[in-house]
């Protein structure tokens, strides 16, 4: 005879998985799917050397967008808030947004880069989490400021 369970079940509200390389197979993907297109289009491509290349400036690439480079934007060290350069809705004064990667949820830094016309760069320290704006049209020189999300 069947016993009935007396645990409850907790409502999933999402289920996440890291999956780049540990569940999905990218290499042998875009390998397969890079000659099936090489077939189609009469191209003569290595695509094992094609891959090997892309992984091989994956993490130099990401390290830039880490620090800030393209000057726009910047990840805090453990990913959790992105950074952006912008300017404000009136399009009259810039503002640093701080998203949160996880929820999505933003805010704006206005204070000190708020004075400002034109949208600047930020940029992160690198292994730190300190992290400047910079602007070239202010003041003859231009400015840098400190930014605290």
């Amino acid at each position: 005879h069947k016993q009935k369970s007396t645990m409850t079940t907790p409502q999933v509200r999402a289920l996440v998985f890291d999956v780049f390389g540990t569940v999905v197979d990218w290499r042998g993907s875009l390998i397969r799917e890079g000659r099936a297109l090489g077939a189609r289009k009469r191209l003569d491509i290595d695509w094992t050397a094609f891959a090997d290349a892309w992984r091989a400036g994956y993490q130099p690439a990401m390290q830039k967008v880490r620090t800030g480079n393209p000057a726009g934007i910047a990840l805090t060290t453990d990913g959790a808030t992105l950074l952006v350069s912008a300017l404000q809705p009136d399009g009259k004064s810039d503002q640093v947004l701080v998203v949160n990667t996880a929820t999505g949820a933003s805010s704006s830094v206005t204070d000190v880069v708020g004075q400002n016309s034109a949208a600047g760069g930020v940029h992160r320290a690198n292994q730190s989490n300190l992290f400047s704006w910079a602007d070239r049209t202010c003041r003859p020189r231009g400015c840098v400021y400190s930014v605290a999300p």
